[in-house]
């Protein structure tokens, strides 16, 4: 074969799998996430006399012995393999799902679960690879004497087990006689892993003045299978420090509450889009909010936000929604004992009137709404800060287990969008 890879993007239309018995969910593919296996106990199985697999999608497949190949076939093949391997009296032994869409990743002899990927072809045949592929020996044997013989023994040792080959008998030889492919042995090889095949044979035969004849040749061929190029790619988070970097899952648990006593000279909030002035704060009546009737602000486009008291402006600024504000005291100063903001639409239609307090002293934590405003973060004249997001690293690495070139690096985004590293 001349690649391992089954996956060029093409649709599948075949893969050939092999069965093994004895095999737990403990796979080796490339699938990540859309892999999934679940391994059952299934009383009284003997699965290695035959396993009930039934995979959706694809034609039926009949009783599978252990270790034999049987084939999964569609038109083309579904884009998730999901199967269901049984025990003779129907029991579920192992439930697994893989991708077979022809875009993830897919090679030769991937395992996953009880199935090793031993075979594949795409709906036009630019892939078309079987591991095991049939072989055969083809023995012949040369009299080179003067006088005829008979050929007694004729076996051959594959370093594991040796046979006579000759299963009808003795075989007469006449002097310069050539006897082509006196016997035909059919074998397997693996075209997917390097191996070596060796066989010696060796001849005996009783030449017709008396003497007994011998001759031993020794036939060997190695495998070179395609190289796997296997990469894994990995990551870690860590705090935006190069000194001090703490790993994400360890960053500090902020303090809830903007509102110990001390007076505040920063308040960051979200703009969260709500409709209507429906809040969960502890301010109670303080809290001040009125919704325009008929004015909203249209999807995807930013409000402007002006937050003031009747000495200054806070903020005058628009923000789309998921983003956030940040409320800044004048240079030296603190945050007003009430805050009023307005939002409006591009128009300068205003949709929502709001107050809360900003002192200090009522309830004012972190995840709090106000309104359109959710609570993101504050600090205090003792520069004291409160807050939800850190700015954080990703370090992205790249495993290979040979000299390999990387092509593409990409990160997918939540909604489908890529963002291409190289």
């Amino acid at each position: 074969v001349d690649t391992l890879d089954c996956t060029d993007g093409d649709d599948l239309t075949r893969l050939a799998v092999s069965f093994d018995a004895d095999a737990t969910c403990d796979s080796d593919n490339n699938q990540g996430d859309s892999f999934n296996c679940q391994d059952f106990a299934c009383a009284d199985a003997d699965l290695g006399s035959g396993a009930r697999i039934s995979c959706e999608g694809v034609d039926e497949t009949p009783i599978v012995p252990n270790a034999a190949i049987f084939q999964l076939k569609g038109n083309p093949l579904p884009d998730q393999m999901n199967c269901t391997i049984s025990n003779d009296v129907g029991e579920v032994c192992q439930q697994l799902l893989f991708d077979t869409s022809g875009n993830a990743r897919l090679s030769l002899k991937d395992t996953f679960g009880k199935f090793v990927i031993q075979g594949c072809q795409d709906a036009d045949n630019s892939t078309d690879s079987d591991c095991i592929v049939p072989a055969a020996y083809g023995y012949t044997v040369f009299n080179q004497g003067e006088n005829g013989f008979t050929l007694t023994e004729f076996r051959a040792n594959d370093g594991e087990n040796e046979q006579n080959l000759l299963l009808n008998g003795a075989v007469r030889v006449e002097a310069g006689e050539t006897i082509s492919e006196i016997v035909v042995e059919s074998i397997e090889i693996d075209r997917c892993i390097d191996s070596c095949n060796e066989r010696v044979l060796s001849a005996v035969g009783q030449s017709d003045d008396g003497k007994v004849c011998k001759d031993e040749e020794v036939n060997k061929f190695c495998i070179e299978a395609p190289e796997s190029c296997d990469t894994a790619v990995d990551f870690i988070c860590t705090t935006n420090d190069d000194v001090d970097a703490s790993p994400c899952e360890v960053l500090p648990i902020p303090t809830e509450s903007c509102s110990d006593g001390d007076r505040l000279t920063q308040l960051t909030m979200t703009f969260n889009g709500a409709t209507t002035c429906n809040s969960t704060n502890g301010q109670e009546e303080f809290f001040t909010c009125e919704d325009v009737p008929g004015v909203v602000i249209p999807e995807g486009e930013e409000a402007k936000v002006n937050c003031y008291n009747a000495e200054s402006v806070f903020c005058e600024c628009s923000v789309a929604k998921g983003n956030q504000i940040e409320l800044n005291a004048k240079s030296g100063g603190v945050l007003p004992g009430t805050m009023f903001c307005t939002v409006s639409n591009q128009a300068d239609e205003v949709c929502q009137k709001l107050s809360f307090d900003t002192s200090g002293r009522l309830p004012l934590n972190v995840q709090d709404t106000f309104g359109k405003f959710t609570v993101a973060g504050c600090i205090d004249e003792e520069n004291n800060e409160v807050q939800c997001l850190f700015d954080v690293k990703y370090r992205y690495f790249v495993e290979t287990e040979d000299n390999i070139t990387i092509t593409e690096l990409k990160r997918v985004e939540g909604d489908g969008s890529e963002v291409d590293f190289l």
